[in-house]
């Protein structure tokens, strides 16, 4: 009997089966246990996946369970609880997750900062409007119409 959470890519239930899982694990433990154990052997695994990996440590060794996946420890590692543990893939790095904001929130702030900004952009204005009138004064024709 195998105890498992689902944490795709590498354990997950398959959909529209009944009791039945897929993903990276399942693949190396049949084909371990075939080679190991002969071609008619086969992992039963648990028909409801565990919430975590806290219960699945908590069911380790409970009702039977001769295999516990997945379990997080590190490479060099031998033993997991007095139990022997082989690990199989290696982490880079920590996860980080965030939630996702959605595009009406980022258009509020975008409209939020210009409304925000509004006196520059008058000024800026009063300014080229001043810049255009002292312009037009230095190079229009300053020439009286009644020439004697």
């Amino acid at each position: 009997m195998a105890e498992w959470w689902s944490i795709p890519p590498y354990i997950y239930a398959v959909k529209d089966s009944q009791g039945q899982v897929g993903g990276i694990f399942p693949e190396i433990l049949s084909k371990l246990i075939g080679h190991c154990c002969g071609p008619c052997s086969k992992i039963n695994y648990t028909a409801q996946p565990l919430n975590d990996s806290e219960a699945v440590k908590d069911h380790i060794d409970q009702n039977g369970t001769h295999l516990s996946l997945p379990i997080y420890g590190v490479m060099k590692d031998t033993t997991f609880q007095e139990y022997p543990f082989y690990p199989v893939v290696e982490s880079p790095g920590v996860v980080f997750i965030t939630k996702k904001e959605d595009a009406e929130n980022s258009a509020n702030a975008v409209m939020s900062a210009v409304f925000q900004g509004w006196p520059v952009l008058v000024l800026t204005l009063i300014m080229a409007a001043l810049s255009g009138i002292i312009v037009w004064a230095l190079v229009s024709d300053t020439k009286c119409a009644c020439v004697a």
